[in-house]
């Protein structure tokens, strides 16, 4: 069925304008329907926002999709299909928004929605099998509609990174040839675009379950109608649509996995989500909304390389790229979260329970990571070395060493470094082991191939390159979780400010301490030292302003909170006169002591 209105190569531009004007001259009616007919956020203790605050932002973004995808769109029998159990799942959700829909009711009917898409053409042909192929399609619309419904917990969260992935879907249906389908993705990313514009923080208006549900099976329906089999990159065909909407999938996953590990049920609601844990970092939350989005764009960026790349180049990237977003859920896994009332589960049957109380899970866990890390890295280096695998004889060749690089690099990694040392307490000493063992560890590799066949085949580059990739990969593993910590305490606004005198030892340990302990309160803005060797230094990013006889002048110029003397070796006297100056200003000065009792 032809569009409406045929404006040729003009028409996705315009039905994306139609949909952002439909939904930003929607929102006000809106937001009246849903005060009249009580659709309003309350607040409750498992909800993030303690205000009331109108849930029918979802009937706009329909409004808005459904206008421009009419209009515009040429329809054929799958995006008819799309659109109409997209319709379905938005009904569902307005009924639950008004009227609260039992769990398995709505488990019932988006199952049902799934199905018929998948048999009206919805079916992404992964396997020969189409059994397989349409039971997979089903999990995944069902799974990325839940998804999005669980995503929609901060304002302007779920709304911009469903534009961000429709946005990227519509260069994938492009590059497809998929035009007709491409008007349908921009409808949507402009229509969310537009209901950011009362939806981010501090949000006016939710999107509400009508709102989410529909956006979710709209945009997993979207994935599915892209055509990505036709690719010569089998890995693409998977890759693309798990990358593209990989948040929504994480933060579910993520929640689903804690929530069973802590014998919590999945089902209840909570302020659990990698959202929330990004804001008891010290964050705002507009800023941990902006991470969320970054991390989406990173993650469709790095699908329009796997598609732009053939099989074996998108190998070498993908798992450091995967080891990278396990690191970030780890990190995010030990961030202490709101407390909330639970339910009693101590009855429960976990399954799960095991894991937490599995000895040794730390050491497994970096085993793990650096098996990947070393067999990514060698593989890399042979990518790099000859550009590609076409030769059998060089397949051969990385097949029969790779079990060797392995064996004798994680021996060297556990002889020299260890693997009882946590990732937070990394130092140049550490470093400087896990350095001699990657440098121990590959030419072990390679004098053991020496030994076993004598070299032949083999190329001494590439060695060399995957010692220098597995460096510095094994480093900035190590290194992660110290280099996340310092750069979130640098960003904290929280904590008296206050001005270290002694840039010696003790102002260093003091500055680690209050980097690392927020509970002290304590947030340095600077250090002043009477060696005037030092002025114009950084220590741990804090710069040294000045001497003790230059107290005035820092006060005048910077504001100040507090003065802490760092060392009992300042004489005192010194200390006297600052103290009598930030008297004048009615700024304390304390002593920081170590106390052993």
């Amino acid at each position: 069925m032809s569009a409406v209105f045929d404006l040729g190569a003009f028409s996705s531009a315009v039905g994306a304008a139609v949909a952002a004007i439909v939904v930003v001259l929607t929102i006000p009616l809106v937001k009246r329907l849903a005060h009249r007919v009580g659709a309003v956020s309350r607040p409750r203790a498992d909800r993030w926002k303690q205000r009331s605050i109108p849930m029918l932002g979802g009937v706009a973004i329909f409004a808005g999709v459904m206008v421009a995808s009419v209009l515009f769109a040429p329809l054929d029998k799958s995006r008819i299909a799309l659109l109409a159990c997209a319709s379905v799942m938005f009904f569902l959700g307005l009924v639950d928004d008004v009227h609260e829909v039992k769990p398995y009711v709505k488990l019932i009917v988006q199952l049902l929605a799934a199905l018929a898409f998948s048999q009206l053409g919805g079916v992404l042909p992964w396997t020969k099998n189409a059994l397989f192929n349409q039971a997979v399609s089903v999990f995944w619309l069902v799974g990325i509609s839940n998804a999005f419904n669980l995503l929609d917990n901060m304002d302007g969260l779920c709304g911009g990174i469903g534009a961000i992935a429709a946005a990227f879907l519509a260069y994938f249906l492009w590059s497809y040839g998929q035009t007709d389908a491409v008007t349908l993705s921009l409808a949507m990313a402009a229509a969310l675009a537009g209901f950011l514009v009362f939806n981010f923080s501090p949000a006016s208006v939710f999107m509400g379950d009508s709102g989410s549900q529909f956006v979710g099976f709209f945009i997993g329906g979207l994935a599915l109608l892209s055509k990505t089999y036709r690719t010569r990159n089998l890995l693409a065909v998977v890759a693309v649509p798990l990358l593209v909407l990989l948040l929504p999938i994480l933060d579910t996953t993520f929640v689903t996995v804690l929530r069973l590990l802590n014998n919590r049920p999945v089902s209840q609601g909570g302020r659990d989500h990698t959202s929330h844990r990004l804001v008891q970092l010290g964050m705002s939350e507009r800023r941990a909304v902006l991470i969320l989005y970054g991390f989406t764009a990173a993650s469709g960026a790095m699908a329009v390389l796997v598609r732009s790349w053939d099989v074996g180049h998108s190998i070498a990237l993908l798992p450091f790229f995967a080891l990278a977003v396990v690191l970030v859920a780890v990190y995010l896994s030990s961030v202490t979260v709101i407390s909330q009332p639970t339910q009693d589960e101590s009855g429960r049957n976990n399954r799960l329970q095991f894991l937490v109380r599995l000895r040794y899970k730390r050491q497994i866990a970096a085993i793990t990571a650096d098996l990947v890390v070393v067999a990514a890295s060698y593989y890399g280096a042979y990518l790099l070395r000859f550009g590609g695998f076409e030769d059998p004889a060089l397949r051969a060749l990385f097949t029969e060493s790779l079990p060797v690089v392995l064996g004798v690099q994680l021996l060297a990694l556990w002889l020299l470094s260890g693997y009882s040392e946590g990732w937070r307490h990394f130092s140049v000493a550490s470093g400087m082991r896990y350095a001699r063992a990657v440098v121990v560890g590959t030419a072990g590799a390679a004098l053991l191939l020496l030994y076993i066949t004598r070299f032949e085949g083999y190329s001494r580059a590439v060695f060399v390159i995957h010692g220098l990739i597995c460096l510095i990969a094994v480093l900035a593993l190590r290194s992660s979780f110290r280099m996340v910590d310092e750069l979130l305490t640098r960003a904290r606004t929280d904590g008296v400010a206050s001005l270290i005198y002694g840039a010696g030892a003790g102002g260093d340990l003091l500055v680690r301490e209050a980097q690392a302990n927020p509970a002290i309160a304590l947030r340095p803005i600077g250090f002043i030292d009477d060696d005037m060797a030092k002025r114009g230094l950084k220590i741990r990013g804090i710069p040294v302003l000045g001497s003790g006889d230059e107290i005035l002048t820092i006060l005048n110029d910077r504001r100040v909170e507090q003065v802490v003397v760092s060392s009992q070796q300042i004489p005192s006297d010194k200390v006297d006169n600052v103290a009598k100056v930030c008297s004048k200003h009615q700024i304390p000065v304390r002593r920081a002591r170590i106390v052993i009792e």
